[in-house]
């Protein structure tokens, strides 16, 4: 008698998405044109990542060369590498994490 019920089940199932199949057939080019989107968005993700990166390091050691005092660039590098994440970096951690940082994951 189970084997009964699991089938209306999966029958109650399939005729709730029903709608939702007719919709992808009625639409397929909207549906393809949105998944394109979609998955370039995501194949584009680390690409802006890194330049998103690569623009804060290169503004900001822009602006703290334009400071005059040693100890004011000092204090800056501290708050720029404690922004990029780095702890307790200063200025050789800060420009060798611009100089070489790159988003993706794999060790080269």
């Amino acid at each position: 008698m189970e084997n009964s019920d699991d089938k209306n089940e999966i029958l109650e199932i399939i005729d709730n998405l029903k709608p939702i199949f007719k919709l992808i057939q009625n639409n397929n080019k909207f549906l393809f044109y949105i998944l394109s989107i979609v998955f370039f968005s995501w194949y584009l993700n680390p690409i802006i990542k890194e330049s998103r990166i690569k623009n804060i390091c290169a503004f900001n050691i822009a602006r703290i060369s334009q400071t005059e005092s040693p100890s004011a660039r000092g204090i800056e590098y501290e708050k720029l590498a404690n922004k990029l994440g780095l702890a307790n970096g200063g200025y050789r951690d800060v420009s060798r994490f611009c100089q070489f940082y790159k988003s993706s994951e794999e060790s080269y």
